[in-house]
């Protein structure tokens, strides 16, 4: 099933160039990876796992990474739990007699997740889920001590062609103190 595999593993390895020979505003090029493995151990339940890495860097004449280009990490599609783009680095905005923290993005990510659901009744499954990471400033750079992690329920909808998880997440350990909570998310599609 494209929407919501029972078994077997899908395994991914990636890079992109721009810039320099290649045309384009910014020179940069980035390298990462993707494994999610499904077992079905009886009855139609499923454990996934998700391990998935990811580095950008500038060369040539660029001397930093855009906004835009940067990676991030909170949300329904990487870190539930968190608001969207949260985890990770942060920049500090000052506006007249207030300031707080924005999310910057980094150069480098890595998130890990575990899921285990259950079928309730036809196309209606319960889950449970675990999950962990961050993103760093810097290119090639991890450190697993500073990690966000979460963990929470949900539930699956397998509508036809358009499959929906509403999940509620609790944040376990933020990566730091001005990272933002966001404990329900509602995502459009399964696979992550």
């Amino acid at each position: 099933s494209p929407f919501m595999p029972t078994r077997g593993t899908r395994a991914s390895l990636f890079s992109f160039a721009s810039g320099g020979a290649l045309g384009g505003d910014v020179d940069m090029y980035g390298v990462g990876g993707r494994y999610k493995n499904y077992v079905s151990p009886w009855f139609r339940h499923v454990f996934s796992l998700l391990l998935r890495y990811e580095t950008i860097e500038e060369y040539g004449d660029t001397d930093h990474i855009p906004y835009s280009e940067r990676l991030f990490v909170g949300g329904g599609n990487t870190i539930r739990g968190y608001d969207y783009r949260e985890v990770g680095p942060k920049v500090r905005k000052m506006e007249e007699m207030d300031s707080h923290y924005r999310p910057y993005g980094g150069k480098s990510m890595a998130i890990g997740s575990a899921e285990y659901s259950i079928p309730l009744v036809s196309k209606v499954r319960f889950a449970t889920f675990y999950d962990i990471g961050n993103a760093w400033g810097d290119s090639y750079y991890t450190e697993f001590t500073d990690l966000a992690s979460s963990a929470g329920i949900g539930i699956r909808l397998d509508l036809p062609g358009f499959p929906v998880k509403v999940d509620y997440a609790w944040a376990l350990k933020k990566d730091n103190e001005v990272t933002d909570e966001d404990k329900w998310v509602v995502w459009i599609g399964w696979d992550r």
